[in-house]
Protein backbone atom coordinates (compact mmCIF):
# COMPACT_ATOMS: atom_id res chain seq x y z
CA UNK A 1 0.00 0.00 0.00
CA UNK A 2 2.59 2.76 -1.30
CA UNK A 3 2.70 5.50 -3.76
CA UNK A 4 3.98 3.12 -6.27
CA UNK A 5 0.51 0.73 -5.91
CA UNK A 6 -1.78 4.13 -6.08
CA UNK A 7 -0.11 4.96 -9.32
CA UNK A 8 -0.32 1.41 -10.66
CA UNK A 9 -4.14 1.36 -9.92
CA UNK A 10 -4.17 4.54 -11.81
CA UNK A 11 -4.43 8.32 -10.73
CA UNK A 12 -5.81 9.21 -6.88
CA UNK A 13 -5.26 11.37 -4.05
CA UNK A 14 -2.29 11.11 -1.33
CA UNK A 15 -3.27 9.18 1.54
CA UNK A 16 -2.04 8.70 5.36
CA UNK A 17 0.54 6.47 4.14
CA UNK A 18 1.70 7.64 1.30
CA UNK A 19 1.28 11.69 2.01
CA UNK A 20 4.63 13.12 1.38
CA UNK A 21 6.35 17.28 1.15
CA UNK A 22 5.55 17.62 -2.53
CA UNK A 23 1.51 17.14 -1.44
CA UNK A 24 1.76 20.00 0.95
CA UNK A 25 1.05 23.56 0.87
CA UNK A 26 3.89 24.51 3.24
CA UNK A 27 2.61 27.73 4.65
CA UNK A 28 -0.57 26.42 5.82
CA UNK A 29 1.26 23.53 7.33
CA UNK A 30 3.76 25.28 9.13
CA UNK A 31 0.77 27.31 10.92
CA UNK A 32 -1.02 24.14 11.98
CA UNK A 33 2.06 22.59 13.10
CA UNK A 34 2.49 25.72 15.53
CA UNK A 35 -0.60 25.36 16.80
CA UNK A 36 -0.79 21.62 17.49
CA UNK A 37 2.59 21.81 19.36
CA UNK A 38 1.24 25.12 21.64
CA UNK A 39 -1.93 22.85 22.27
CA UNK A 40 -0.06 19.10 23.21
CA UNK A 41 2.48 21.50 25.53
CA UNK A 42 0.05 22.64 26.79
CA UNK A 43 -1.85 19.63 28.36
CA UNK A 44 0.82 17.38 28.66
CA UNK A 45 3.19 19.82 30.69
CA UNK A 46 2.46 19.09 33.91
CA UNK A 47 3.08 15.28 33.20
CA UNK A 48 6.53 15.96 31.91
CA UNK A 49 7.08 18.21 35.33
CA UNK A 50 6.44 14.71 37.24
CA UNK A 51 8.39 12.57 35.05
CA UNK A 52 11.46 15.07 34.89
CA UNK A 53 11.14 14.84 38.87
CA UNK A 54 10.91 11.06 39.10
CA UNK A 55 14.31 10.60 36.69
CA UNK A 56 16.68 12.70 38.86
CA UNK A 57 15.14 11.39 42.41
CA UNK A 58 17.60 9.91 44.78
CA UNK A 59 15.29 7.75 46.08
CA UNK A 60 14.61 3.73 45.43
CA UNK A 61 11.13 4.62 45.45
CA UNK A 62 10.23 7.58 44.36
CA UNK A 63 6.68 9.07 45.42
CA UNK A 64 3.53 7.47 42.56
CA UNK A 65 2.60 9.82 40.01
CA UNK A 66 -0.53 10.82 41.94
CA UNK A 67 1.74 11.69 45.31
CA UNK A 68 3.85 13.52 42.50
CA UNK A 69 1.27 15.51 41.53
CA UNK A 70 0.15 16.56 44.45
CA UNK A 71 3.55 17.77 46.24
CA UNK A 72 4.02 19.92 43.15
CA UNK A 73 0.85 21.38 43.18
CA UNK A 74 1.55 22.51 46.86
CA UNK A 75 4.98 24.06 45.63
CA UNK A 76 7.31 24.61 48.59
CA UNK A 77 4.78 25.39 51.39
CA UNK A 78 3.39 28.63 50.15
CA UNK A 79 -0.10 28.63 48.94
CA UNK A 80 -0.74 25.80 46.66
CA UNK A 81 -1.10 26.99 42.75
CA UNK A 82 -1.64 25.56 39.45
CA UNK A 83 1.51 27.72 38.03
CA UNK A 84 3.36 24.96 40.24
CA UNK A 85 2.62 22.34 37.32
CA UNK A 86 3.74 24.59 34.70
CA UNK A 87 7.08 25.75 35.42
CA UNK A 88 9.26 26.37 33.06
CA UNK A 89 6.35 26.24 30.22
CA UNK A 90 7.44 29.28 28.43
CA UNK A 91 11.28 27.27 27.54
CA UNK A 92 9.02 24.17 26.93
CA UNK A 93 6.70 25.73 24.69
CA UNK A 94 9.03 27.48 22.39
CA UNK A 95 11.61 24.50 22.35
CA UNK A 96 8.89 22.09 21.51
CA UNK A 97 7.58 24.69 18.70
CA UNK A 98 11.24 26.03 17.45
CA UNK A 99 11.96 21.15 17.63
CA UNK A 100 8.80 20.20 15.61
CA UNK A 101 8.99 22.59 13.17
CA UNK A 102 12.61 22.39 12.39
CA UNK A 103 12.26 18.64 12.75
CA UNK A 104 9.06 17.47 10.88
CA UNK A 105 10.13 20.18 7.49
CA UNK A 106 13.73 17.91 8.01
CA UNK A 107 11.80 14.86 7.59
CA UNK A 108 9.60 15.48 5.14
CA UNK A 109 11.69 17.38 3.10
CA UNK A 110 14.50 14.28 3.37
CA UNK A 111 11.77 11.73 2.85
CA UNK A 112 10.98 13.28 -0.24
CA UNK A 113 14.75 13.52 -1.64
CA UNK A 114 15.58 10.37 -0.75
CA UNK A 115 12.59 8.69 -3.05
CA UNK A 116 14.74 7.61 -5.55
CA UNK A 117 18.07 6.85 -3.69
CA UNK A 118 16.95 4.70 -0.72
CA UNK A 119 13.85 2.13 -2.09
CA UNK A 120 13.37 0.46 1.55
CA UNK A 121 10.48 2.56 3.42
CA UNK A 122 11.64 1.91 6.99
CA UNK A 123 15.42 3.22 6.21
CA UNK A 124 13.93 6.44 4.25
CA UNK A 125 12.11 7.04 6.84
CA UNK A 126 14.69 6.16 9.61
CA UNK A 127 17.55 8.09 7.95
CA UNK A 128 15.41 10.95 7.22
CA UNK A 129 14.43 11.03 11.06
CA UNK A 130 17.94 10.60 12.47
CA UNK A 131 19.16 13.72 10.36
CA UNK A 132 16.09 15.50 11.56
CA UNK A 133 16.64 14.84 15.06
CA UNK A 134 20.31 16.15 14.85
CA UNK A 135 19.08 19.43 13.45
CA UNK A 136 16.31 19.97 16.47
CA UNK A 137 19.38 18.59 18.89
CA UNK A 138 21.36 21.32 18.21
CA UNK A 139 18.93 23.93 18.08
CA UNK A 140 16.49 23.06 21.30
CA UNK A 141 19.34 21.93 23.30
CA UNK A 142 19.63 25.17 25.42
CA UNK A 143 16.05 25.51 25.78
CA UNK A 144 15.77 21.85 27.47
CA UNK A 145 18.25 22.27 29.91
CA UNK A 146 16.96 25.88 30.77
CA UNK A 147 13.18 24.47 31.20
CA UNK A 148 14.47 20.79 33.03
CA UNK A 149 16.67 23.14 35.31
CA UNK A 150 13.14 25.09 36.00
CA UNK A 151 10.94 22.14 36.13
CA UNK A 152 13.56 20.36 39.04
CA UNK A 153 14.62 23.52 40.93
CA UNK A 154 14.72 22.65 44.56
CA UNK A 155 13.97 19.03 44.03
CA UNK A 156 16.45 15.23 44.37
CA UNK A 157 19.59 15.80 43.00
CA UNK A 158 18.75 19.47 42.00
CA UNK A 159 17.61 20.31 45.48
CA UNK A 160 20.58 23.16 45.63
CA UNK A 161 19.57 24.74 42.64
CA UNK A 162 17.18 28.02 43.47
CA UNK A 163 14.52 28.65 41.11
CA UNK A 164 14.24 31.54 38.30
CA UNK A 165 12.65 32.70 35.33
CA UNK A 166 13.64 31.35 31.63
CA UNK A 167 16.47 34.85 31.50
CA UNK A 168 18.10 34.22 34.68
CA UNK A 169 18.39 30.73 34.62
CA UNK A 170 20.29 31.31 31.46
CA UNK A 171 22.50 33.80 33.01
CA UNK A 172 23.10 31.14 35.94
CA UNK A 173 23.71 28.40 33.48
CA UNK A 174 26.26 30.59 31.55
CA UNK A 175 27.74 32.72 34.97
CA UNK A 176 28.60 29.06 35.96
CA UNK A 177 31.45 28.29 33.80
CA UNK A 178 34.57 26.80 35.08
CA UNK A 179 36.65 29.95 33.09
CA UNK A 180 33.86 32.59 32.34
CA UNK A 181 34.38 32.08 28.79
CA UNK A 182 31.83 32.05 26.24
CA UNK A 183 32.67 28.59 25.20
CA UNK A 184 32.05 27.38 29.03
CA UNK A 185 28.97 28.84 28.67
CA UNK A 186 28.07 27.38 25.39
CA UNK A 187 29.19 23.91 27.32
CA UNK A 188 26.72 24.41 30.08
CA UNK A 189 23.80 25.40 27.93
CA UNK A 190 24.13 21.98 25.68
CA UNK A 191 24.51 19.79 29.43
CA UNK A 192 23.50 16.24 28.62
CA UNK A 193 23.96 16.76 24.33
CA UNK A 194 25.90 13.57 24.63
CA UNK A 195 23.15 11.36 25.80
CA UNK A 196 20.45 13.91 23.69
CA UNK A 197 22.55 12.17 20.38
CA UNK A 198 22.58 9.07 21.61
CA UNK A 199 18.92 9.08 21.25
CA UNK A 200 19.14 9.66 17.84
CA UNK A 201 18.52 5.77 17.17
CA UNK A 202 15.44 6.20 19.26
CA UNK A 203 13.72 8.94 16.70
CA UNK A 204 14.99 6.78 13.89
CA UNK A 205 13.43 3.72 15.62
CA UNK A 206 9.83 5.41 16.23
CA UNK A 207 9.55 6.82 12.68
CA UNK A 208 10.40 3.81 11.12
CA UNK A 209 8.23 1.17 13.50
CA UNK A 210 5.67 4.08 13.04
CA UNK A 211 5.39 3.80 9.56
CA UNK A 212 5.51 0.02 9.07
CA UNK A 213 2.37 0.02 11.52
CA UNK A 214 0.28 2.42 9.53
CA UNK A 215 1.15 0.43 6.28
CA UNK A 216 0.50 -3.06 8.22
CA UNK A 217 -2.86 -1.79 9.97
CA UNK A 218 -4.06 0.37 6.95
CA UNK A 219 -3.41 -3.32 4.50
CA UNK A 220 -5.47 -4.92 7.03
CA UNK A 221 -8.30 -2.54 6.96
CA UNK A 222 -8.41 -2.31 3.53
CA UNK A 223 -9.22 -6.14 3.68
CA UNK A 224 -11.43 -6.03 6.02
CA UNK A 225 -13.40 -2.90 5.32
CA UNK A 226 -12.74 -2.23 1.21
CA UNK A 227 -10.81 0.32 -0.08
CA UNK A 228 -11.69 3.93 0.40
CA UNK A 229 -13.63 4.63 -3.06
CA UNK A 230 -12.80 8.76 -2.92
CA UNK A 231 -9.48 8.87 -1.20
CA UNK A 232 -8.80 11.54 1.09
CA UNK A 233 -10.37 14.55 -1.64
CA UNK A 234 -12.73 15.41 0.62
CA UNK A 235 -11.77 16.25 4.32
CA UNK A 236 -15.89 16.62 5.62
CA UNK A 237 -18.41 14.72 4.27
CA UNK A 238 -17.08 11.10 4.83
CA UNK A 239 -16.83 8.59 7.55
CA UNK A 240 -13.54 9.30 9.01
CA UNK A 241 -13.25 6.04 11.72
CA UNK A 242 -13.98 3.80 8.68
CA UNK A 243 -11.91 4.97 6.25
CA UNK A 244 -9.32 3.32 5.01
CA UNK A 245 -6.68 6.15 3.12
CA UNK A 246 -6.84 8.80 6.46
CA UNK A 247 -8.04 7.48 9.92
CA UNK A 248 -7.25 8.93 13.55
CA UNK A 249 -8.12 5.16 15.12
CA UNK A 250 -5.66 3.54 13.14
CA UNK A 251 -2.70 6.99 13.14
CA UNK A 252 -3.03 6.63 16.85
CA UNK A 253 -2.85 2.94 17.33
CA UNK A 254 0.33 2.91 15.15
CA UNK A 255 1.57 6.18 17.13
CA UNK A 256 0.84 4.28 20.59
CA UNK A 257 2.56 1.27 19.27
CA UNK A 258 5.75 2.78 18.35
CA UNK A 259 5.94 5.36 21.26
CA UNK A 260 5.90 2.37 23.63
CA UNK A 261 8.40 0.32 22.01
CA UNK A 262 11.14 3.39 21.73
CA UNK A 263 10.14 4.85 24.99
CA UNK A 264 10.89 1.34 26.93
CA UNK A 265 14.29 0.88 24.67
CA UNK A 266 15.66 3.88 25.54
CA UNK A 267 14.52 5.15 28.99
CA UNK A 268 17.96 3.98 29.84
CA UNK A 269 19.49 6.94 28.41
CA UNK A 270 16.99 9.92 29.02
CA UNK A 271 17.21 9.08 32.96
CA UNK A 272 21.05 9.90 32.57
CA UNK A 273 20.34 12.71 29.64
CA UNK A 274 17.18 14.25 32.84
CA UNK A 275 19.94 14.55 35.62
CA UNK A 276 23.20 15.85 32.99
CA UNK A 277 20.85 18.51 32.59
CA UNK A 278 19.66 19.10 36.57
CA UNK A 279 22.61 19.42 37.91
CA UNK A 280 24.83 22.62 38.53
CA UNK A 281 27.88 22.75 35.48
CA UNK A 282 30.44 23.21 38.18
CA UNK A 283 29.30 19.09 39.06
CA UNK A 284 29.68 18.40 35.81
CA UNK A 285 33.42 19.22 36.39
CA UNK A 286 33.97 17.10 38.99
CA UNK A 287 33.11 14.01 36.75
CA UNK A 288 29.61 14.14 36.32
CA UNK A 289 29.16 13.67 33.27
CA UNK A 290 27.47 10.25 31.42
CA UNK A 291 30.12 7.77 32.54
CA UNK A 292 29.91 9.60 36.07
CA UNK A 293 26.16 9.23 35.86
CA UNK A 294 25.96 6.13 34.91
CA UNK A 295 28.32 4.69 37.39
CA UNK A 296 26.80 6.17 40.44
CA UNK A 297 23.30 5.14 39.33
CA UNK A 298 24.42 1.57 39.44
CA UNK A 299 26.37 1.85 42.52
CA UNK A 300 23.52 3.37 44.62
CA UNK A 301 20.39 2.36 42.53
CA UNK A 302 21.09 -0.47 40.89
CA UNK A 303 20.33 -1.33 37.17
CA UNK A 304 16.89 -0.81 38.01
CA UNK A 305 17.96 3.41 38.45
CA UNK A 306 17.90 3.37 34.39
CA UNK A 307 14.04 2.31 34.80
CA UNK A 308 13.14 5.28 37.11
CA UNK A 309 9.86 6.67 36.02
CA UNK A 310 9.34 4.03 33.32
CA UNK A 311 5.56 3.64 33.85
CA UNK A 312 4.99 6.96 33.57
CA UNK A 313 7.60 7.54 30.80
CA UNK A 314 5.62 4.88 28.95
CA UNK A 315 2.29 6.20 29.54
CA UNK A 316 3.41 9.90 29.12
CA UNK A 317 4.99 8.81 25.55
CA UNK A 318 1.97 6.63 24.70
CA UNK A 319 -0.14 10.11 25.41
CA UNK A 320 1.94 12.10 22.79
CA UNK A 321 2.59 9.43 20.69
CA UNK A 322 -1.61 9.37 20.17
CA UNK A 323 -1.64 12.90 20.54
CA UNK A 324 1.23 13.66 18.32
CA UNK A 325 -0.14 11.18 15.76
CA UNK A 326 -3.53 12.49 15.41
CA UNK A 327 -2.24 16.12 15.03
CA UNK A 328 0.55 15.08 12.52
CA UNK A 329 -1.56 13.41 10.33
CA UNK A 330 -4.33 15.89 11.15
CA UNK A 331 -1.94 18.98 10.02
CA UNK A 332 -0.79 17.07 6.58
CA UNK A 333 -4.24 16.39 5.91
CA UNK A 334 -5.58 19.80 6.30
CA UNK A 335 -2.25 21.07 4.01
CA UNK A 336 -2.65 18.84 1.50
CA UNK A 337 -3.30 20.79 -1.76
CA UNK A 338 -5.54 18.29 -3.09
CA UNK A 339 -7.77 17.90 0.02
CA UNK A 340 -11.18 20.04 -0.48
CA UNK A 341 -13.56 21.06 2.49
CA UNK A 342 -17.12 19.60 1.55
CA UNK A 343 -19.97 17.39 1.84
Amino acid sequence: MDAEKDEADGPRTSTSVSRGWSNLHLPTWLGLMVASTTVRSTLSHPLHVVLVRKRISAERHPPTLLSMLRLIYRGDGAKPTIRNLYRGFGAAAFGNGLGEVSYLMTLEFGRDRLLDVVPMTATRDAVSAAIADLIAIVLCTPLSVICTRQMTAGYGMAKDMPYANSAATTRQIWSAAADGSVWGGVRGLYAGFSAGLVKVPASALWWASYGQLKVLLYGAAERTWGRDDEGTRQLVGTNWFASTSDNPLINGAAGIAASALTTVVYNPVTVVETRLQSLDPAQHRKGWRVVGIARDLVRHEGWRGFYKGTYVNVGVAVIDGLLFSFMYELTKLGSDKDVTVGG
